[in-house]
C-alpha cells in the first residue's frame, strides 16, 4: 500500500475538516475523468493510509490538480483554473462546436498538459 505525500495528505485532511464528510470531500473532484468524484471509501482509505494501491500517483495528481494548484493560461480559453485544465486535458473528442475541437487539439501539445497520464481509474 502506499502513501500519499506529506503535502498532498495535508490539502485532503484539510479540504475533509472543511466540508466534514468523506463524500463531499469525494464529490470535489468531480471531472470527465473521473465523473463522480472519488467515493468516501477512497477518501477513507487515502487519509488513513489504507488505500490499497502502491502508486498514488494519478490519485495525487488529482488532488493537486483539485485543491493545491493555482490558475493556468490556456492558448483557447484563457485563465482557467488547474482543475479545468486537467479535466479538458481527459476530455474526449467532441465536434459539438469549434472551440471543443480546438481545445482537443491544443491540450495534446500544450506546455500545461501533465507529463504522466493522470486518468483516475
Amino acid at each position: 500500500m502506499g502513501e500519499l505525500s506529506r503535502h498532498i495528505h495535508e490539502a485532503l485532511q484539510g479540504a475533509y475538516d472543511r466540508e466534514g464528510s468523506y463524500g463531499k470531500v469525494g464529490a470535489l473532484f468531480k471531472s470527465s475523468a473521473k465523473p463522480n468524484g472519488l467515493s468516501s471509501g477512497t477518501v477513507c482509505a487515502l487519509l488513513r493510509g489504507k488505500y490499497g494501491a502502491r502508486d498514488l500517483t494519478k490519485v495525487e495528481s488529482l488532488i493537486a490538480a483539485t485543491l493545491l494548484d493555482g490558475p493556468v493560461s490556456c492558448p483557447i480559453m484563457g485563465e482557467i483554473t488547474s482543475k479545468a485544465c486537467y479535466d479538458n486535458q481527459h476530455k474526449q473528442l467532441s465536434t459539438a462546436n469549434k472551440t471543443a475541437i480546438d481545445l482537443y487539439r491544443a491540450c495534446r501539445t500544450c506546455p500545461n498538459r501533465k507529463k504522466e497520464n493522470h486518468h483516475v481509474e
